[in-house]
């Protein structure tokens, strides 16, 4: 079983639920702090990358974090998220405190971010439903 911190699109349960093939809850969805970063927005896209901020102390990306992943959910994961994120293993803050290890989708170098931050709640009242009709472009539904 595969642990992950989701960052960005993939904290809506609606998204999560299509990719996943089944719903969030059954994760164990849990709050989240992934220190040392910060969530930016791709350029000429609408989802976000993370951006390495090792020397801002303030520096920190919410999130979940979601357990008991199969092989099968992470390959899911994985054509989602495409050749340009890679997933590597961060520890993330619990939202009681507790220390996660967990896996992340970061961008490769060849991603270009912008200067602004992204936001789940502007993403969902702006985006979401424009981004859902490309997921049905792209066949992952």
């Amino acid at each position: 079983m595969w642990t992950y911190f989701f960052y960005g699109t993939l904290r809506d349960p609606e998204i999560a639920r299509i990719i996943l093939g089944r719903p969030l809850s059954g994760l164990a969805p849990t709050a989240a702090k992934l220190r040392g970063y910060r969530a930016m927005c791709v350029a000429d896209a609408s989802y976000p990358g993370l951006v390495a901020a090792p020397d801002d102390g303030d520096a920190s990306v919410i999130g979940i974090v979601v357990t008991r992943l199969s092989e099968v959910d992470v390959s899911r994961l994985d054509r989602y998220e495409g050749p340009e994120y890679a997933s590597k293993q961060v520890v993330v803050e619990a939202s009681d405190g507790a220390t996660i290890e967990a896996h992340v989708y970061c961008p490769r170098a060849a991603l270009k971010l912008t200067d602004t931050p992204w936001s789940l709640m502007e993403w969902q009242r702006n985006d979401k439903k424009r981004f859902i009709g490309g997921l049905r472009r792209k066949a992952l539904l």
